[in-house]
């Protein structure tokens, strides 16, 4: 595999990290609320409505940066991948 192959392999890898930062960051309160549920049905189907509340933005608060990191990764790796192939060419 030369560096071009390698360069655009990364490019690749880092199109999906950032599509996928995407897509959780824009899905994150169905995430929670996700998470939420499996948290009611292990506390017997009732919760304190502070605590849910509490416990439903940090799982909104998580998701939003995992999605922010992975997009940040994702676009840093991409512009450097990018300017490697052009550099290349």
């Amino acid at each position: 595999m030369n560096k071009i192959q390698l360069n655009r392999l990364q490019l690749a890898c880092s199109l999906i990290l950032f599509v996928v930062g995407l897509l959780i960051l824009l899905n994150s309160l169905d995430l929670a609320n996700g998470i939420m549920s499996e948290m009611m049905g292990k506390h017997g189907g009732s919760m304190n409505t502070d605590t849910y509340h509490l416990y439903l933005q940090a799982s909104i608060t998580n998701f939003r940066t995992l999605g922010t990191v992975f997009i940040a990764l994702g676009g840093l790796g991409s512009l450097l991948s990018l300017g490697r192939i052009y550099k290349s060419e």
